[in-house]
């Protein structure tokens, strides 16, 4: 005696569905790319120099142009903000579908210093590939406070 069991790569009326099961399939590995992409995605490099009479400050930012690159105080840090933007637009010969795609990427660091910030006391200028920015130092009132 035998059995017949059904295959459902062979039924008709299961296409539509192994469709929807291909496409969600495609979406959660196109996913898990982009995931694993911000993840391990780096940063840009800085290193802090204290002087004498001044904190420097500098970034490793190859690739970035000038207008691409934000400053901005915030009470005692400085945030360093560098944005990128990209678009692909590409064809698919088989079924002759158009797929474009925009992203946008914003990576920042921020350092902090021991005294509040102005928009008045930095320097700061951008050669090729190398952000440098210099704080002159503001004297810093010292408390020491007593414990019982």
């Amino acid at each position: 005696m035998s059995s017949k069991k059904g295959n459902f790569s062979n039924r008709a009326d299961y296409k539509p569905v192994q469709n929807i099961m291909k496409q969600m399939d495609a979406f959660f590995q196109e996913s898990r790319k982009r995931l694993n992409a911000m993840v391990h995605e780096k940063t840009f490099q800085i290193e802090t120099e204290e002087l004498e009479h001044e904190f420097i400050i500098k970034a490793l930012l190859p690739g970035y142009r000038r207008d691409q690159i934000k400053l901005q105080t915030i009470g005692n840090q400085l945030r360093i903000a560098v944005k990128e933007y990209s678009y692909s637009e590409s064809k698919d010969d088989k079924t002759g579908e158009w797929n474009t795609e925009r992203t946008a990427k914003q990576l920042e660091r921020t350092v902090p210093l021991p005294f509040v910030i102005t928009e008045a006391d930095i320097h700061a200028k951008h050669r090729d590939g190398l952000l440098t920015v210099s704080i002159p130092k503001k004297k810093i009132d010292h408390q020491i406070i007593d414990i019982e």
